[in-house]
């Protein structure tokens, strides 16, 4: 069994739903595995005159994929549910297969998310809210984590909650300094916080459970002769990678992956890796050479401005920064020896969206380019590595194979 993992080459928004999509459709895969992150993902999908943005489900779901969530993902059974109803008005619903170990969002992480952020006033980090990281403090406990296969038993869960409420979140909220709250924040979370209703809390976990099943064993008979990893977040943010404290709680590129395949007989891995024509940040955190191109020439109809991150911020590409972190995800992969891993591949979106590209090279030069396609060249001779697609719009169709 093949696998095309796709990793985000920057720090997010560089197109990976898109390229999840063209693989999905070019090699015939029955099923897309969502193999880090949570709902925090934003991954847009034009098909057949219909644009979803999936945060949970993978973007292979249009091109007829099912979806696997693997054991390091974490499931927001909020966003998720919410994510199926829209999805379900338009389009035929997937199977969602889940790792019984993946770890789940309680509204009560998300809360505590949302607190401190907001406390934090103008040196917020650029959280989206959703509790990502919250949700994996608290599942370093064992008292207080919470699976998937947790959901399946009501009373067992209720339990939990009760836990997870009652001692959890005052001793949380003691670390974070945040054991006053003012009421402005309660007001802001719906007073979550002392919301003791915890039959309701269980139901709104539970609503996913008709629609997400479990495995705990090998699933080769799911899939053909290609499955799809699809990463979130990009390489800037990774927790080792990225600068702290502005990372996700994650392996958002290769080393993540080879974790996730567990289920898989994989045999031959090929790196796919994803950068935007210029570079892109959303949220807080370092991005060199910001403002050096217009903003204004480049809508964005998933980023747009928000409470949480701001607006989406810009750059010229740095080939040496792109370089330096592709060679360095590839090479820090787990023992593989098993698995045979090929040299990385490239993609460029947002080919479409420039009349002149502007780019630093290795040397730290900066360059204009008037031809995409020449462009394209000219990153692959710079990086080393063979840039194989490029994209010049915002569906499948628009992808060229190189």
């Amino acid at each position: 069994m093949k696998a095309f993992v796709v990793i985000g080459a920057g720090y997010g928004d560089e197109g990976k739903g898109l390229v999840t999509d063209y693989l999905t459709e070019k090699t015939g895969s029955r099923v897309v595995c969502r193999f880090n992150g949570g709902s925090q993902a934003a991954h847009t999908v034009n098909r057949a005159g219909y644009r979803h943005v999936f945060n949970t489900m993978s973007s292979g779901s249009l091109a007829g994929a099912d979806t696997y969530l693997s054991n390091q993902f974490i499931v927001n059974p909020y966003v998720l549910f919410d994510e199926l109803v829209t999805m379900s008005k338009n389009w035929k619903l997937p199977r969602v297969y889940c790792h019984p170990s993946a770890r789940v969002t309680t509204i009560f992480d998300m809360a505590i998310n949302n607190i401190l952020e907001m406390s934090r006033g103008d040196g917020r980090h650029g959280s989206c809210g959703l509790g990502i990281n919250e949700t994996v403090v608290r599942c370093c406990e064992s008292k207080y984590s919470l699976n998937v296969a947790d959901l399946y038993d009501k009373d067992a869960l209720i339990h939990k909650l009760k836990l997870i409420k009652n001692e959890w979140v005052p001793h949380r909220l003691c670390q974070l300094g945040l054991s006053h709250i003012v009421e402005k924040y309660h007001d802001r979370t719906n007073h979550i916080l002392l919301n003791d209703d915890f039959e309701l809390h269980a139901e709104q976990l539970r609503k996913i459970c008709n629609h997400v099943l479990p495995v705990s064993t090998k699933l080769n008979h799911l899939v053909n002769d290609t499955i799809i990893f699809e990463g979130a977040q990009g390489l800037g943010l990774d927790q080792d990678l990225g600068h702290f404290p502005h990372v996700t709680r994650s392996y958002t590129g290769l080393f993540g992956a080879i974790h996730a395949m567990g289920y898989f007989d994989v045999k031959e891995i090929q790196p796919v890796y994803v950068t935007r024509a210029y570079v892109t940040r959303h949220g807080a955190g370092p991005l060199e050479h910001e403002g050096e191109i217009d903003s204004l020439a480049h809508f964005d109809a998933t980023n747009v401005p928000n409470t949480w991150q701001g607006s989406l911020r810009f750059a010229p590409l740095d080939l040496s920064v792109l370089r330096h972190m592709i060679t360095k995800d590839w090479m820090r992969h787990v023992d593989a020896s098993r698995i045979t891993i090929l040299p990385p591949q490239v993609t460029i979106t947002c080919l479409d969206q420039q009349d002149a590209i502007f780019s630093y090279d290795v040397n730290g030069h900066h360059m204009c380019h008037d031809d995409p396609m020449k462009f394209v060249e000219y990153v692959e001779d710079q990086i080393g590595f063979r840039v194989k697609l490029a994209s010049f719009g915002q569906t499948a169709n628009d992808v060229c194979e190189l």
